[in-house]
Parts: structure tokens; C-alpha cells; sequence
């Protein structure tokens, strides 16, 4: 009887993410709190209930639109900002390099080495290169968290010993339904300028419960995928037209799901 693929197995694939993820350090100045790209992933697969794969694809596109600077959080050491050189494993002379290392391997590890490598391509340093990497490596090994040795580069959003993370507050810019995002004291006060610019009561009409208010409409609109956009309606604008407002990014905070 041929033993169960250990990379099949979710369950332990999961704690085994969960053992390594838990000793990364998250938070970092100036980075703030921090959440690795391999959570949003799983996470977004829970929420959906859909196939890993096509949460990572949409992760990647979110990333893609949305572009937030990226960390690289590790064991023992804060966080650090990812530049261009985080990512250049797929620069043409690093695949070469690893092309040629593999060459060393023993037998039936060069053979699945080599395979891997002769399928890659290389890529600009930067962002481009992340969203390749998730779009292919992540899909490919849709079923595990950990892929095998051969492909272990970016495997589940790290690098070597490193993980890949964004600023929890750049979360919501993403767009997806992942945690929960609620209007905070910056976007309250976005809806009082906005109401005291075109409401016809005016600002000094509004009490925080009835600002509140507004925020839960903005916020209802964030759980249908939408933008966190308020209207006034014609009759009730100074204008007599509807007038709408959108709370920016730094008027949105984000939680990540409970354990």
C-alpha cells in the first residue's frame, strides 16, 4: 500500500503552514501590522468555497490592480521593505544559475529540477515577478500549501526562509471578501465633511450614531464587493442632485477572520 502524499494531506499541510507562518515577525516599523500573502490566499479559498487555484488568480489580479508595497517578514528580524533585488530569482542569469545547480542534484531530483526549471521563465525583478510566481506556482500546487523542494521558491508567499506580507491596512484596497472591513475615526470623519459640504441639514444635524449609520451603509456596500460609497439622496442635497462620496483607503480598517 503506497503511502498518502504528504503534500495531499491538508490538514497537516495546514498546521505545518500554521507552525511556520506563527514564527514570522508581522510587525514591523514602519511597515505596521502585516499579513502574509499565503493567509489572504486561504482565506479567500474559505470564504469563497472555491478551488485554490482560482483564489490565487484573484488574489493575483487584486494585487495586480491594486499594487501595495510588500514586506518580507522572516524568523528573528523585523520586517523589511521588498525591493526589486527580493525578487530577482527570475532575472535570465539567477534561472540560469539555478538551471546549473540542479545539474548537481542526484538523479531523480536533477530530472524533476531540470523539468521545473525548463518550464519556468524569467521575469522583471519587482511585482510582475510576484504575480508570476503566484499565478503559476500557486495554482500548480493549488492542492498544498507547501509545494515540493523543486519548486519551494515563493512557496505559499515565501522566499527562502522569508515570507511575503502587505500592510493589514492596504488590505481593503485589494477588494476582497476576506475579514471584515469596518469605516474608522478617519472615514467618520470623511462622511462628516462630506455630509456638512452637501447634506441641505447640514453637519451639526448629524449625531455620531447617525454618522455611524452612514458608515454601516458604506460598510454594507464593502460586503457586497462594491465600493464603500454613500449617497445623498436629490432632495436631501444642497445641489438637488445626488451626490455621492467614496471613504478612501486611510478611512478603512481591516481585521483578518477569526481564528
Amino acid at each position: 500500500m503506497t503511502a498518502p502524499h504528504p503534500y495531499r494531506d491538508e490538514a497537516a499541510a495546514y498546521a505545518a503552514w500554521r507552525a511556520w507562518a506563527d514564527g514570522l515577525q508581522l510587525a514591523g516599523d514602519p511597515a505596521g501590522p502585516l499579513v502574509l500573502l499565503g493567509d489572504l490566499a486561504l482565506w479567500l479559498t474559505d470564504t469563497t468555497e472555491g478551488e485554490r487555484p482560482a483564489a490565487v488568480q484573484r488574489l493575483a489580479d487584486a494585487l495586480e490592480r491594486a499594487a501595495p508595497p510588500l514586506f518580507i517578514a522572516q524568523p528573528g528580524a523585523p520586517a523589511a521593505p521588498a525591493d526589486a533585488e527580493s525578487f530577482g530569482y527570475w532575472t535570465p542569469a539567477a534561472l540560469a544559475a539555478a538551471r546549473a545547480d540542479a545539474r548537481h542534484l542526484a538523479p531523480a531530483v536533477r530530472r524533476k529540477a531540470l523539468g521545473y526549471y525548463d518550464r519556468a521563465r524569467a521575469v522583471a525583478p519587482g511585482l510582475p515577478a510576484v504575480l508570476q510566481l503566484l499565478r503559476t506556482e500557486w495554482a500548480a500546487y493549488g492542492h498544498s500549501l507547501t509545494p515540493p523542494p523543486a519548486a519551494a521558491v515563493f512557496a505559499w508567499g515565501a522566499l527562502p526562509g522569508r515570507g511575503l506580507a502587505l500592510r493589514a491596512a492596504d488590505v481593503p484596497a485589494l477588494g476582497l471578501p476576506v475579514g471584515s472591513v469596518t469605516i474608522n475615526a478617519a472615514g467618520l470623519a470623511e462622511i462628516a465633511a462630506f455630509l456638512g459640504r452637501c447634506h441641505r441639514l447640514g453637519r451639526e444635524h448629524f449625531t455620531p450614531a447617525m454618522l455611524r449609520a452612514w458608515a454601516a451603509d458604506a460598510e454594507f456596500q464593502l460586503s457586497e464587493g462594491n465600493t464603500p460609497t454613500i449617497e445623498i439622496k436629490s432632495w436631501d442635497a444642497l445641489s438637488g442632485h445626488t451626490e455621492a462620496h467614496t471613504v478612501s483607503a486611510a478611512g478603512l480598517s481591516w481585521e483578518p477572520p477569526a481564528a
